[in-house]
């Protein structure tokens, strides 16, 4: 053997350090595998115990499929509202079948457009129709979950019954509409205007609801010298600021433009995100005409004033 190993050692001891590397890769890709296992019954759990957690509070649950266009309803919100458990298509189903109401449609494909587009989060507030036939306001959130490098390997999604608040919502729009002033909600996440059908028609003809505010100024639904401060009043809201109030010119069905003072205050979430706004409008262009009248008086004024200076010299 000493001969053997005399003779064949430019060979063998080559040969004996690829084999130790690969003994040392081997135990590498062991304990790797071992700590991938770990990492994997880590996130399964906390999975299970997320799932367990949103049960318990009282939240309806589901899974979403970006990739096959489905979802798979848990066995109580399917008690709900009566539709299959395993449903493709998604979410064009939900809307053909009449689940989600017809205003509410347009806010349920930006949420899923969103999570689609690889979003790690996205919610919305819309009416679902339950097995009784009513239409019962929901809060919907879809969830991505990653897993240790980083992929999306699952999204969950959440409903939450908001009944209480929508009538608190509806509550303030009434009040408002009651002393003149014409209310509406801004749906910062989705952009998009949630208002009643008789002051969507008063306040203006055929007005865009989506897409905030370059919808409004591309329709030339605002005076063309008012543009930046539209522009600017949405960009306001958009970015979280508690309050925002612009004066600009709307125009109306027949055509012709009246001031309106319009006022954002802005709802945050429970990540002290901006998510919804409560805006106002209120017509003061009898107020800027008597402005306008005054400022002209006295400007008639100041010339009567110069004229008689200038005679008595």
């Amino acid at each position: 053997p000493e001969t053997l190993y005399t003779k064949h050692k430019d060979v063998l001891l080559p040969m004996a350090g690829i084999f130790l590397l690969l003994l040392i890769w081997l135990a590498r890709e062991i304990r790797n595998n071992r700590r991938r296992k770990h990492m994997l019954a880590v996130l399964a759990a906390n999975s299970a115990m997320m799932r367990i957690a949103i049960t318990q509070s009282g939240l309806h649950l589901w899974e979403y499929f970006p990739q096959k266009k489905a979802v798979r309803l848990d066995k109580e919100f399917n008690s709900e509202i009566q539709s299959s458990t395993w449903l493709e298509n998604y979410p064009q189903c939900w809307i053909d079948g009449g689940y989600v109401h017809p205003d509410d449609a347009a806010a349920l494909r930006s949420m899923v457009s969103q999570i689609d587009a690889g979003a790690a989060e996205a919610y919305g507030d819309l009416r679902v129709r339950y097995s009784d036939g009513m239409w019962h306001w929901e809060r919907l959130r879809y969830i991505s979950i990653y897993d240790y490098q980083g992929q999306r390997t699952e999204v969950i999604g959440t409903a939450e019954k908001i009944e209480a608040y929508k009538a608190m919502e509806e509550r303030f729009l009434i009040s408002m509409k009651q002393s003149g002033i014409i209310a509406w909600v801004y749906d910062i996440h989705n952009n998009f205007i949630v208002t009643e059908k008789s002051d969507h028609q008063l306040f203006i003809h055929e007005m865009p609801l989506q897409g905030f505010p370059d919808s409004v100024i591309d329709g030339a639904y605002v005076h063309p010298d008012d543009v930046e401060a539209y522009r600017l009043l949405y960009t306001q809201v958009k970015r979280g600021d508690k309050t925002a109030e612009a004066t600009v010119r709307r125009r109306l069905r027949d055509g012709s433009y009246r001031w309106y003072r319009i006022i954002y205050t802005t709802i945050f979430d429970a990540d002290d995100e901006p998510s919804k706004a409560f805006g106002t409008g209120i017509d003061v262009t009898e107020q800027k005409r008597s402005e306008e009248r005054f400022a002209a008086e006295l400007r008639r004024t100041a010339a009567l004033e110069e004229e008689t200076l200038a005679s008595s010299y």
